[in-house]
């Protein structure tokens, strides 16, 4: 593999305040450091822009697919590109920037319902919400709320198993399941469940 040190960059990660400043080579030429592609967020902690830009982004790489991919015969095709492509522009720091109005997750679900119109070759058709629905379940594709809510989940489960770098917070109890002390606390009859309170 060839490289080119004229289009390399270096990005530096650290949880220290204080920058490390250490130089790169590659093939004697020194790497210029690069800018992190981050979170845009406002002096009020406002991530409307991120969000702004992220769908702006994401439409402008759906239509240049649609220009410019216009010899992919099958959906199954169309449907790699668009995850590809696409909908891998909002995966990035997700757990942070993630619309919650319904406002702003619906300017991400506009996106994808054009795309999964791109994806049946069914541009000039309109879909209900159940419609809409279906055409997914077809693909195989969550709804964006479905998708940012499992980005979200998959890091939590990460964080509680220690598989990533961010820890827990202090103020963030787990509660652990106990079947047995639960069934030391519950005494079942025929016909209830009643609750044996306990005797502290």
């Amino acid at each position: 593999m060839k490289f080119y040190p004229d289009k390399c960059k270096t990005i530096r990660c650290s949880y220290k305040k204080s920058n490390i400043d250490l130089d790169y080579f590659i093939l004697g030429n020194i790497i210029e450091l690069g800018d992190s592609e981050g979170v845009i967020m406002t002096p009020k902690l406002s991530l409307t822009n991120q969000q702004v830009v992220l769908v702006s982004k994401g439409s402008q790489k759906l239509g240049l697919l649609k220009r410019s991919s216009k010899f992919l015969k099958t959906s199954s095709q169309r449907r790699t590109l668009y995850l590809a492509l696409v909908r891998s522009q909002f995966e990035h720091c997700s757990q942070i920037w993630r619309p919650i109005s319904e406002n702003g997750i619906s300017n991400f679900e506009k996106l994808q319902k054009r795309a999964v119109k791109w994806i049946l070759s069914e541009t000039s058709e309109s879909y209900s919400d159940q419609e809409y629905q279906q055409k997914l379940d077809n693909l195989k594709l969550p709804t964006m709320l479905q998708k940012f809510n499992y980005n979200d989940l998959s890091l939590m489960h990460k964080i509680i198993h220690r598989t990533s770098p961010v820890n827990l917070p202090s103020f963030i109890h787990l509660y652990i399941h106990d079947d047995t002390a639960r069934s030391n606390r519950l005494k079942s009859s025929r016909d209830h469940l009643a609750l044996i309170p306990d005797s502290k």
